[in-house]
């Protein structure tokens, strides 16, 4: 992050006006005031157990600004929240739910309003048309970071109906329910974003796209929704735009076509996985019908089945951009390195519960790994792993589907004692031997959890951020004590162990001179 500051420019005035600037200046103050209110105040919520009591919710909300929390519990409210000024409503290090109490909606944003729902539950909120939990008219902005949607209800939009613009981000939307569509969200007119977010568990669907409306959900989750029609994860109609990137969509089921994805308009797939999902016509993974328009690019589509015949990844016409792959042969995947009828060789789905983290991972024999066009990949996979050598071959190439098939380690750049070579380490030493994991084109040394390293059986005793070899990277550079070392004088390499944040294995290893007390044998270089 660059700060910029400015220098302020100072005017001298003349002595001899200086009553008169004065005077200008309180008269203009003074107008100000009386003419201009102050900016929007922020307010703090002590009452949790009330919503429209003293301290509670709706005493805040008369203000908009920002609301924070002195409190936790579940508010009920009634009547609907109405937003029709810019607010934000934060409840970070609180537990705290919004409640409809299954009787009326939870939040009615206003249009040209802007709303911001931070580590907030909207539960149990109910319409009888439009939205149970948040209903966003047009020009509004919604954005949810760290929230919850869940089990609410309305004919559309169970959870969400929008109009506006509206932003999830490690957000989770399910058990929602909408008799006719959008279980999870209903979008029209306007555009969805999801960002690490899961939409799971919700009957209607789990995304309803349409009249126009832009989807795009990246590093996300559609699991487990279901439709008693068309499209069990998501219905895409009406000129409507689904972009999937770096997603998984499993496990869901339609009574009619299109388990996975249901679409009459245009669905553009990126490394993403569609596995599992399940249809009562055809199409158990994707239906394109009509006009639709279905095209996909390192992406997976495998083992969806059509209840009738157990069979049926896809129906209708897509069009492949290559390197993708289908278990069935039904996804007319042509292009000379798509893979038809192949098994993805997937483990089973799997879930820490943090939004947008369900996933199907790849086995080590995949033939998915390394198989992707480096091209059209983005650095990182759905659970933001960098991409990495998968097969061994020595050549760093992405995967194909939402996954990238992390080896049982990956092996990392180091440098012991930074700038010296041969690297001599005095075992007798009482002083400190330096090293460092140098940030690579496929491997960000910002990752590494510090606590976790081990060097030739040492601990370090800190650590720090540096660019260690002046290349514009950051690097992370460790001191371990001399003395801790388990070397002896016949070692001619040494290894660091670590884990990334995610927990991945990661391996390094430099040579090292081991010299008596009374020898160096070391060469300084600059870098």
């Amino acid at each position: 992050m660059k700060y910029v500051f400015f220098k302020g420019s100072r005017q001298i005035v003349h002595a001899q006006s200086l009553w008169l600037f004065t005077l200008l200046m309180a008269v203009l103050v003074t107008t100000v005031l009386i003419a201009v209110p102050f900016a929007i105040a922020a307010g703090t919520v002590t009452n949790c157990a009330d919503y429209s009591g003293a301290g509670g919710l709706e005493e805040a909300l008369t203000t908009g600004g920002k609301i924070t929390f002195a409190c936790e519990g579940n508010i009920i409210v009634a009547p609907e929240i109405s937003i029709s000024t810019n607010t934000v409503i934060d409840a970070t290090d609180r537990n705290v739910t919004l409640s409809g109490g299954n009787i009326n909606r939870v939040i009615r944003v206003e249009s040209f309003a802007t709303l911001d729902l931070i580590n907030i539950k909207i539960s149990n909120g109910f319409h009888s048309t439009w939205g149970g939990g948040i209903y966003i008219l047009e020009g509004s902005t919604v954005t949810l970071s760290n929230s919850t949607v869940s089990g609410n209800k309305a004919d559309w939009g169970g959870g969400i109906f929008n109009r506006g613009t509206v932003t999830l981000t490690n957000s989770t939307v399910s058990g929602n329910e909408a008799s006719e569509l959008g279980g999870g969200i209903y979008n029209a007119f306007n555009t969805l974003n999801l960002t690490n977010s899961t939409v799971s568990g919700n009957t209607g669907d789990g995304i309803a796209n349409r009249s126009g409306a832009t989807a795009t959900l990246t590093n996300s989750t559609v699991f487990g929704n279901t439709q008693n029609g068309d499209g069990g994860g998501i219905y895409n109609d009406y000129d409507g735009t689904v972009t999937l990137i770096n997603t998984t969509v499993s496990g869901n089921e339609g009574n009619g076509w299109g388990g996975g994805v249901m679409n009459f308009a245009t669905v553009i797939f990126s490394n993403s996985t569609v596995y599992g999902n399940k249809a009562g016509g055809s199409g158990g993974g994707i239906a394109n019908v009509y006009s639709g328009t279905v095209t996909m690019t390192n992406s997976i589509i495998a083992d969806n089945t059509e209840v009738n015949i157990n069979a049926g990844d896809c129906v209708g016409t897509i069009t492949s951009n290559g390197h993708n792959l289908d278990s069935d042969g039904t996804c007319n995947l042509t292009k000379p390195n798509d893979l038809p009828s192949t098994d993805p060789l997937l483990g089973e789905f799997t879930d820490d519960g943090s939004p947008g983290r369900g996933h199907l991972p790849l086995l080590e024999d995949s033939p998915a790994i390394d198989n992707g066009d480096d091209a059209a990949c983005l650095p990182t996979d759905q659970l933001e792993n960098f991409r990495v050598d998968g097969d061994g071959d020595g050549v760093i190439v992405c995967d194909i589907g939402a996954i990238e098939f992390l080896p049982a380690y990956i092996e990392v750049q180091i440098d012991i004692k930074p700038g010296s070579y041969p690297n001599s380490i005095n075992l007798k030493s009482k002083g400190k031997v330096p090293v460092a994991i140098l940030t690579t084109g496929d491997f960000d040394a910002y990752y590494v959890d510090p606590v976790s390293c081990e060097f030739a059986g040492a601990y370090p005793i800190r650590w720090h951020i540096k660019d260690v070899n002046q290349d514009g990277d950051h690097d992370i550079l460790f001191h371990f004590m001399t003395q801790e070392l388990e070397l002896n004088k016949d070692s001619t390499e040494a290894t660091i162990e670590c884990e990334t944040f995610e927990g991945t294995q990661i391996v390094g290893t430099d040579s090292v001179n081991i010299v008596p007390k009374n020898m160096t044998g070391t060469k300084k270089f600059k870098n």
